[in-house]
């Protein structure tokens, strides 16, 4: 088999996990895969209307966020973090330049 390219751009809408548990979980897999593999390329970062993180592993987001040196944009939107979860993760994201956390859009989004 062979490696996978170094990521430059991950962009996950809509991605929802119907068990909060599992979901945390997921993306605390997902934060330990960016780190392990990708921490050195990832530039673009956008976790739009997802529940891939929470209070419970925002500490694994922030760790993870340290680590990505080369990230140039950072987007979560849709959280139901609090304003010092959010902190939290700016602090973490100190050297991005452009952050955008945006809490309480609707989530899971009206069905048409």
């Amino acid at each position: 088999l062979g490696k996978a390219k170094p990521v430059k751009t991950l962009k996950c809408s809509y991605c929802h996990v119907d068990n909060s548990a599992k979901a945390r979980l997921a993306g605390e897999r997902l934060a330990a895969v960016l780190v392990s593999k990708h921490a050195k390329s990832i530039e673009y970062l956008s976790l739009l209307r997802t529940n891939l993180f929470d209070e419970k592993n925002v500490s694994y987001w922030a760790a993870a966020l340290k680590k990505m040196t080369n990230l140039k944009d950072l987007m979560f939107t849709g959280t139901s973090l609090s304003e010092k979860f959010i902190k939290i993760l700016c602090n973490a994201a100190c050297h991005v330049d452009r952050v955008v956390i945006v809490e309480n859009i609707y989530w899971p989004p009206d069905e048409p």
